[in-house]
């Protein structure tokens, strides 16, 4: 295991219900508070009432909340479900993680290409890499799978990886799968075929994929391994 990034939580709470996409009621010891939920899929098998959850305390003028949720409770471990780390988490790996860092790399964040934003341009000597980072919060037995829900943003993103290949890069779609206990990855057939259908276009594109496993432990998030495709 390699540690990539200190993530303590301030609190331990229990989930009460989701507002809507972004806000839930999480109850700390004896206060109900409102919390942001920084992930755009549905999560159903992670935020339910009643389940465990851990929060980081939020600052700023600007915000509804004073929480932010990062993780909550499955099968006796924490997963990480809040988006906003996942660039963070990637770029970590590739600064302590012998795969990525024995090749000396430029790093470049949101890149424009195409009509859309890819979280990162890796510049080596001879190579430049577009790379688009998703988190896998969804497993079924040991599989991890991608999307949780239909996602039109990520066949977007895809398709770009896909014009990129095309136009002379190197793309790589990074899969950050946040359980301990996925042994292969499987895009999400049954949740969104399109998806399905694209990612397999962009491996025969010559995209690469990457499945990242990692654990939270409520204090830090530690690259495991990088596991194969189903």
């Amino acid at each position: 295991m390699i540690e990539v990034l200190s993530l303590p939580k301030d609190e331990e709470g229990v989930f009460l219900k989701r507002i809507n996409r972004f806000v839930a009621l999480v109850k700390v010891k004896n206060d109900i508070v409102k919390a942001h939920v920084h992930d755009t899929g549905r999560l159903g098998e992670l935020l339910y009432p009643g389940n465990r959850v851990l929060l980081k305390r939020a600052y700023g003028k600007e915000r509804k909340t004073q929480w932010d949720v990062i993780a909550s409770m499955y099968d006796g471990e924490w997963i990480l479900t809040n988006s906003s780390y996942h660039s963070k988490i990637f770029y970590e790996t590739l600064l302590k993680v012998e795969d990525f860092k024995k090749e000396k790399l430029k790093v470049k964040r949101e890149v424009k290409f195409g009509s859309s934003r890819l979280d990162f341009l890796l510049l080596t000597r001879d190579r430049e890499i577009l790379v688009e980072v998703k988190g896998c919060t969804l497993r079924k037995g040991d599989v991890a799978l991608f999307p949780d829900a239909p996602t039109e943003r990520g066949r977007k993103h895809v398709n770009e990886l896909i014009e990129a290949t095309n136009a002379g890069y190197e793309a790589w779609l990074v899969f950050l799968i946040m359980h301990s206990k996925a042994e292969c990855f499987s895009p999400n057939k049954k949740q969104d075929r399109a998806f399905a259908d694209v990612f397999y276009k962009a491996l025969a594109s010559g995209v690469k994929v990457f499945p990242l496993k990692y654990n939270y432990d409520g204090n830090n998030v530690w690259f495991l391994n990088k596991i194969k495709m189903c």
